[in-house]
C-alpha cells in the first residue's frame, strides 16, 4: 500500500498538469522572463491543522490556518519543489509534496481540501488558474469551489433564490460563471431546495453579502462541515470570498510592487518614529509637570515648617498676659 506521502505527491502532480502548469514561459532576448507566475494557497481542509509551505526548501508561508487564503507569491517560470507540512514542529507531518513542478506564466490558486485526519484520508490539492482572463464590460467573473466534506450536492443562489448561480455543485467541484457587477445576497443550500420549501433538515442555509466590481474576478469557497457533530472537527459550514488576479504578473510589475512595499515599510518606519517622538515629548512634558508639582510641594512644606518654628508675633497670642489695668479717666469734680 503506498504511503500518504506518495499518494499526495501523485495527486498534486496530476492536478498541476491538468490545469496547464508546466508550459515553457516566454523570455526576452537576454534570457530574462517577460512574464512571471503568481501562486497563492487556500486552506480549505476543516480538520487539517495550520500549515507551512516550502518552495525549494525555503518557507514562503507559515502558520496558514483553515479558512485563510494567502497573498500571491511571485515566482519566475521554472521547476520547483513544493511541500505543504503541519505548521511548526521538528518533524512535521507532510500533507503534500511534489518535486520539479513546472510553473508557466500566469496566476494560480492552490486549494487544499478534503479531510486529513480521518482513517481514509480524502485530503487533496488542486490548482486553479486565475489569470490570464478577460471579463466582459459591466460584469464580474465568479468561481465557486465546493470544499465541504459532508454537505453533499449544493446550490449557490443569490437574492433569496431569485437566481441559481451554481447548480448541483459537488465536493471538489470548481465552476465559473459571469454575473453583472453589483451587490448580491449569496446563499448556499442543499441541491434542489428553493426559497418556498426550504428547511434546515440537511443543514442551515449559509448567507453572506457579495460585492462584485466590474471587470474583476472572484473565488467563492464553500467550506467546513454542514453538520459538525461527530465529525473530525467542529468547523461549521461557511463561505470565504477572495478577489483573483486577472492579469499575468510581469517583472516590471513585480519591481513596482517591491518598491511599493519598500515605500510602505519606510512610511511605517516614519510613522513609528513620529509616534516615538510624540511619546517622548509627552513623557518629557509629564516629567516637567511632575517636577514643577514636586517643587511647589517642597516650597509649601518649607513654608509650613518655617511657620511652625517661628511662633506667634511679639505681644500677641499666648504668653501675653492680661491687659494693664488703668484708673478710670477723670470725669470732673465729685
Amino acid at each position: 500500500m503506498p504511503s500518504r506521502r506518495s499518494v499526495l505527491s501523485g495527486i498534486g502532480a496530476a492536478g498541476l498538469a491538468a490545469f496547464g502548469v508546466g508550459a515553457a514561459g516566454a523570455q526576452s532576448d537576454d534570457g530574462d522572463p517577460t512574464e512571471l507566475a503568481a501562486v497563492r494557497v487556500a486552506h480549505a481542509s476543516p480538520d487539517a491543522p495550520a500549515v507551512d509551505v516550502e518552495v525549494d526548501g525555503d518557507e514562503v508561508l507559515t502558520d496558514l490556518a483553515f479558512r485563510r487564503v494567502s497573498d500571491y507569491l511571485t515566482l519566475e517560470p521554472g521547476d520547483y519543489d513544493v511541500r505543504v507540512t503541519e505548521a511548526g514542529g521538528d518533524d512535521p507531518e507532510v500533507f503534500f509534496e511534489a518535486e520539479d513542478l513546472s510553473l508557466d506564466p500566469g496566476a494560480y490558486t492552490v486549494v487544499a481540501s478534503g479531510e486529513a485526519t480521518v482513517d481514509e484520508s480524502t485530503f487533496q490539492v488542486d490548482v486553479l488558474r486565475d489569470a490570464p482572463v478577460d471579463v466582459d464590460d459591466g460584469a464580474a467573473r465568479v468561481r465557486a469551489v465546493h470544499a465541504s466534506p459532508d454537505a453533499g450536492p449544493v446550490d449557490v443562489t443569490v437574492d433569496d433564490a431569485a437566481m441559481t448561480a451554481f447548480d448541483d455543485l459537488t465536493e471538489f467541484d470548481a465552476e465559473t460563471t459571469t454575473l453583472d457587477a453589483g451587490e448580491y445576497e449569496l446563499e448556499v443550500r442543499p441541491d434542489g431546495d428553493d426559497d418556498d420549501d426550504y428547511d434546515d433538515e440537511d443543514f442551515a442555509r449559509v448567507e453572506r453579502l457579495l460585492s462584485l466590481a466590474a471587470g474583476e474576478s472572484y473565488t467563492v469557497l464553500v467550506l467546513g462541515y454542514a453538520t459538525p457533530d461527530g465529525e473530525a472537527s467542529t468547523e461549521g459550514l461557511g463561505l470565504v470570498v477572495v478577489e483573483n488576479r486577472t492579469s499575468v504578473p510581469t517583472p516590471d510589475e513585480d519591481e513596482e510592487e517591491e518598491e511599493e512595499e519598500e515605500e510602505d515599510d519606510e512610511e511605517e518606519e516614519e510613522d513609528d518614529e513620529e509616534e516615538e517622538e510624540e511619546e517622548e515629548e509627552e513623557e518629557e512634558e509629564e516629567e516637567e509637570e511632575e517636577q514643577e508639582d514636586d517643587e511647589e510641594e517642597e516650597e509649601e512644606e518649607q513654608e509650613d515648617d518655617e511657620n511652625e518654628g517661628r511662633g506667634p508675633p511679639p505681644g500677641r497670642g499666648e504668653g501675653r498676659g492680661p491687659p494693664e489695668e488703668r484708673p478710670p479717666e477723670w470725669a470732673g469734680p465729685e
